[in-house]
């Protein structure tokens, strides 16, 4: 059951940062201080994450860094996966 609620929260988390549009989910308001919430989840537990884990390869916790957002490689992937990236950060 807990496992059901987080998987609900971290989709209601994606979908309101990854679409701006989104005022309203489900009948419930999205008010401004939730969606910073969800935008900033986003950016580092999804967008980074994945991007260290999928494109860079990144195992071990220690060497999960990036040195600069402006990196031409990270720039690529986040225009084609998440384009809200910049735009966030």
């Amino acid at each position: 059951m807990f496992e059901a609620d987080d998987q609900l929260k971290r989709a209601k988390q994606i979908a309101c940062a990854r679409v701006t549009s989104i005022k309203k989910l489900n009948g419930t308001p999205i008010d401004a201080t939730e969606r910073k919430d969800f935008e900033m989840f986003y950016m580092v537990k999804v967008c980074l994450e994945i991007y260290l884990r999928e494109e860079l390869n990144v195992k071990d916790d220690k060497d999960r860094k990036v040195d600069t957002v402006e990196d031409p490689q990270m720039a690529a992937y986040m225009a084609i996966h998440h384009p809200r990236f910049y735009e966030l950060v």
